[in-house]
């Protein structure tokens, strides 16, 4: 059994709630303070200048030190009603309350009995259990401290052989990339310090055989050139020396072959200029200057046509660039004295009324129906400028 220090009793806290408003030295209704409080405590008397409920605290608190008897001690008598305590009981009650606020650990351990300590404390046969059941802890704490540390250890060599795998890996990798750029360096290094890709051939297409020919003599000093490094600023300053190329294509086609397509210009008006002629394009463009008007060129006549850049001579222009070249040919004479007054003078001597430039390609064909079906009549003058009713004289 434990001691419980005086004051500190539960009960005692609750008698002193219950109590809190009782007056000193009296009782509760239908109860009798035991004799041997008085008896026991002659001495202990809380002083007068305390209040009254600080009072009650005390006189509760020694009634339950009097309550209150050590393990194995003998029983306090108790004093009849009505008569009172001998001396031997009042000083035991003195000593416990004396004793009891003072009360330290040993006294604890004093009350515990020897069955108790024997029945805690391990002997013989049970310590030896204890002893090996401790034994077989340990070991298998062992264990898995070593199964802990070679788990850790297999981890460790994994991520290294993953590491290992994933930088040979990169490795591999950048090698195939030096690779493949040193072979491409020695490509290069062939294509230009070698003659097995140089230039080789010239095919030139597209002209005439006569533009043909000299487009290829003037593109002669590409050979022998590596073809990599032949430029279109090369072949555009050697082709633009020629007016009647109006545009060009370059391709390259290994080991060493140059081919230039050309898109020749066409001849469509002869302008007069004093005894000689100047050729020009649809656009305007003066490609030669002839002393001769050339076979099947249409001569421009009048002052309006005559002139490049006004809209006579453009809207005419735009007329004999778009019929097809064998009616071109037949067209001696071109005026015009507006840009919808074009005529155009055969070389039959039949004038053809032509209009505007618009729907060209509908009054070529309608043309040259009429011409084939009045072939054997005398006609002057065919009017195309209306497509839907075309008339002749």
């Amino acid at each position: 059994m434990m001691k419980r220090p005086v004051g500190f009793d539960t009960a005692a806290q609750e008698n002193y709630h219950a109590e809190e408003r009782r007056p000193v030295g009296e009782a509760a209704a239908g109860e009798s303070v035991p004799a041997v409080v008085s008896a026991a405590v002659p001495t202990v008397s809380p002083p007068a200048t305390k209040s009254p409920r600080f009072s009650a605290r005390i006189a509760q608190a020694v009634a339950d030190a009097n309550d209150f008897r050590p393990v194995g001690s003998a029983e306090t008598p108790q004093a009849a009603p009505g008569q009172e305590p001998d001396a031997a009981a009042a000083e035991l009650g003195t000593e416990n309350l004396a004793a009891a606020p003072h009360a330290e650990p040993a006294a604890d351990l004093a009350a515990v009995s020897p069955a108790e300590t024997l029945a805690v404390t391990p002997r013989g046969e049970d310590l030896a259990a204890a002893q090996k059941q401790q034994k077989i802890r340990i070991k298998q704490a062992r264990r898995r401290l070593a199964r802990a540390e070679r788990a850790k250890t297999r981890a460790f060599r994994f991520w290294q052989r993953q590491l290992t795998v994933s930088r040979r890996r990169q490795l591999r990798r950048l090698g195939v990339g030096a690779m493949m750029i040193a072979l491409l360096g020695v490509l290069v290094g062939i294509a230009v310090l070698t003659p097995a890709l140089a230039v080789k051939e010239i095919q030139v297409s597209g002209g005439s055989d006569e533009l043909n020919s000299t487009v290829s003599e003037a593109l002669y000093p590409l050979q022998g050139k590596p073809l990599a490094f032949v430029k279109d600023a090369e072949v555009h300053e050697t082709l633009q020396q020629f007016a009647l190329i109006q545009d060009y294509d370059v391709q390259r086609v290994p080991p060493g072959q140059l081919i230039v397509q050309l898109t020749e210009r066409t001849a469509v008006l002869a302008l007069p200029r004093g005894e000689k002629f100047t050729i020009v394009d649809a656009a305007g463009v003066e490609l030669m200057v002839a002393e001769v008007l050339p076979d099947g060129l249409p001569l421009a006549v009048g002052d309006g046509i005559s002139k490049v850049g006004t809209k006579q001579f453009f809207a005419a222009a735009a007329v004999l660039r778009d019929i097809p070249a064998e009616l071109r040919s037949q067209v001696a004479e071109v005026s015009a004295a507006g840009a919808q007054s074009i005529e155009l003078k055969m070389r039959d001597g039949v004038v053809v009324r032509w209009g505007g430039a618009q729907d060209t390609p509908l009054k070529a064909v309608i043309y040259s129906k009429m011409a084939a079906a009045l072939a054997d009549q005398e006609i002057s003058v065919i009017d195309v400028s209306a497509t839907e009713a075309p008339v002749y004289q």
